[in-house]
């Protein structure tokens, strides 16, 4: 609530557009319908941590090579089919992951998706 105030003295103040996603989830997550893709950012130092142990998980664990996806700039991030730009794990069209996570939650994760007990 903070934040909606604060842009909405800011748009009144300078004049400008109200911030907003670009919307389009289900046609850009129809991209990544088949398989793991992962997105990741520089921007942040934990997604570049991470990124090595999930594509090694994916590939040990679940005999799935993941497409990995660096979001080097602004249009890359607004074009990811998540909002968070920094780190997203799209798998079978499905958003599984839109923050950074462990190798440890990144199983749990993918063992509940192949519904895998």
């Amino acid at each position: 609530m903070f934040f909606a105030k604060l842009f909405e003295v800011c748009n009144e103040t300078i004049s400008a557009p109200t911030p907003k996603f670009k919307g389009n989830w289900e046609k850009k997550l129809g991209q990544y319908s088949k398989g793991l893709t992962i997105f990741w950012s520089g921007q942040c130092p934990y997604p570049a941590k991470f990124v090595g142990e999930l594509i090694e998980t994916a590939e040990k664990i679940f005999n799935i090579k993941p497409r990995v996806i660096e979001l080097k700039s602004w249009k890359d991030a607004q074009n990811s089919p998540c909002a968070f730009g920094v780190f997203c794990v799209v798998y079978n069209g499905k958003v599984v992951a839109d923050n950074p996570i462990s190798k440890r939650r990144f199983t749990k994760i993918m063992n509940k998706a192949l519904k895998i007990k």
